[in-house]
């Protein structure tokens, strides 16, 4: 396990030296699940963003170093809009029947509700989300929420890695609708890199 702290935004170099685990983890000050990542032999060295100041621990025998923050190279077009919502400031409201899903955006209001199961989710995975919910004042497609999302997503400092792991590890990935989602998603991801 190694410790380290980062004061703003960052990026982070972790090179392991001993066996590489199945799922790498950080996790913040407060014991929380930060960032996941699936790994294989092949990943001796991963670089994660870091996206705000704080303390973390790991679950791997690695050495860190903390670097500038390395902002995301992945292009991602916007389809046109569907409609538009804007709101400067969304309100944000807990509802504990909300079942089905963890958040809903009701963007005529400019309001954004979340479940119970929300609160459950590491802090990066409901990021994703809500911006997601956001995605939804300018097109009534998930998809095209999805895309939305992501870009604002990764303009905020987080992980590709983690926008997928929004979708594959929250939705029913049963349903063909689902699996669709997460496809596409991960083409964007893995297609439209500088």
């Amino acid at each position: 396990m190694a410790n380290f702290t980062t004061y703003g935004k960052s990026t982070i170099t972790v090179k392991f030296y001993n066996k590489i685990p199945n799922r790498y983890y950080i996790f913040d000050e407060y014991g929380k699940i930060y960032f996941y990542r699936d790994l294989t032999e092949n990943n001796k060295q991963i670089k994660v963003n870091i996206a705000r100041a704080g303390n973390f621990t790991t679950n791997a025998d690695e050495f860190i170093t903390v670097g500038e923050f390395e902002k995301s190279k992945v292009k991602i077009v916007l389809p046109p809009k569907e409609k538009n919502f804007f709101h400067k400031k969304f309100h944000y409201r807990f509802n504990p029947n909300l079942k089905g899903t963890p958040a809903r955006n009701f963007y005529k209001q400019g309001i954004i509700e979340f479940s119970p199961k929300f609160l459950s989710l590491p802090f990066p995975i409901r990021v994703f989300i809500l911006c997601h919910e956001i995605g939804h004042s300018y097109y009534h497609d998930e998809e095209k929420a999805d895309i939305f999302a992501t870009k604002l997503y990764l303009a905020k400092g987080y992980n590709s890695s983690m926008a997928l792991h929004s979708l594959t590890d929250v939705l029913n990935y049963d349903s063909g609708v689902n699996k669709e989602r997460v496809k596409k998603l991960f083409n964007i991801l893995n297609n439209y890199n500088d």
